[in-house]
């Protein structure tokens, strides 16, 4: 066993990404556009910026065949300027690169921070590649 101290822990692993399609067909490197809702499910105000943190979030698109991740891209810069009071709901909108391998993946969003793996955050979306 090893471990070791973390401080400044935040998680954000109740926090959904809901979005218009779940059943999504590209080609190969296409772009895909995906608007998001997020909706902070929470009793108090969070913030997805990093200022004052030592640990960052991130929003990751995650590509998955079967169990295991393929592909992850992560959003730009803006989404850590998103705060929400609770129960508030905020849109964003990120771009999604198709991998350029064909064949049938499971897309879902997380939210990770430092040092942890990321949640699952969305519904799984159904991404074929043609």
């Amino acid at each position: 066993w090893y471990s070791a101290w973390v401080d400044d822990v935040r998680t954000y692993q109740k926090v959904n990404f809901e979005t218009t399609s779940y059943k999504i067909t590209a080609l190969p490197g296409q772009k895909t556009i995906f608007y998001l809702t997020i909706t902070n499910p929470y009793p108090y105000r969070i913030s997805f910026s990093d200022k004052g943190y030592p640990h960052p979030v991130v929003l990751e698109a995650c590509f998955f065949k079967g169990d295991v991740v393929v592909n992850t891209q992560e959003a730009d810069h803006t989404f850590n300027q998103i705060n929400l009071k609770p129960g508030e709901t905020a849109h964003y909108t990120f771009t999604v690169i198709a991998p350029f391998e064909k064949g049938n993946f499971d897309l879902l969003f997380s939210l990770r921070t430092g040092p942890f793996p990321g949640s699952k955050n969305s519904r799984i979306i159904n991404f074929t590649v043609k």
